[in-house]
């Protein structure tokens, strides 16, 4: 069953790609958490999206946000990806799949793979240089968003309809005003 906004945001510890142990939520009282999940670091769509957010990064902190990024990445890949692009937030290792499955975020089907948005989305990411590699994961894995209020609260919930279905910077930092 899906996660709605108002509930306590489930809670975790997990190694990010420092080695750091994040306690979530509570680690981060009083800081809004944007939570994003997404397949992997294989993923052309995915890759694409790390690039916004690595792009947009300054306007986490400036909102009082801490962003992190959940993929089902081999920690070392995430480790080596991390120090390649100076990756300044959390990308956290869930090759078990453990924080989807605690999230609630599902995996899709045919359909959500083959969706016209996701075909769209596709020929973006491959224009843009973005070219699959490692296939590390779960292919019909869902994307998920979640902003987690000062309180640990779930401020904001939104499960994708397809692969493809990633939140845009402008979307998330309105998120954000609702935390």
């Amino acid at each position: 069953m899906p996660l709605t906004i108002g509930q306590p945001a489930p809670q975790f510890e997990a190694t990010d790609q420092k080695d750091q142990v994040l306690v979530v939520p509570d680690g981060f009282r009083g800081k809004k958490i944007v939570l994003s999940f997404l397949r992997y670091l294989g993923c052309p769509l995915c890759l694409m999206k790390l690039d916004d957010l690595l792009q947009n990064y300054s306007a986490y902190p400036a909102a009082g946000a801490a962003l992190i990024v959940v993929v089902q990445s081999r920690p070392g890949h995430v480790k080596r990806y991390a120090e390649r692009k100076k990756v300044p937030f959390p990308i956290l290792s869930d090759t078990e799949r453990k924080l989807y499955s605690l999230y609630q975020v599902p995996s899709g089907g045919f359909k959500e793979f083959v969706a016209p948005a996701v075909l769209k989305a596709t020929i973006q990411a491959t224009l843009r240089g973005h070219l699959h590699g490692r296939f590390e994961g779960n292919e019909f894995q869902i994307p998920a968003d979640f902003v987690i209020a000062p309180s640990g609260t779930l401020a904001f919930v939104h499960y994708g309809k397809d692969i493809s279905d990633f939140l845009p910077h402008s979307e998330l930092m309105a998120a954000l005003g609702q935390g």
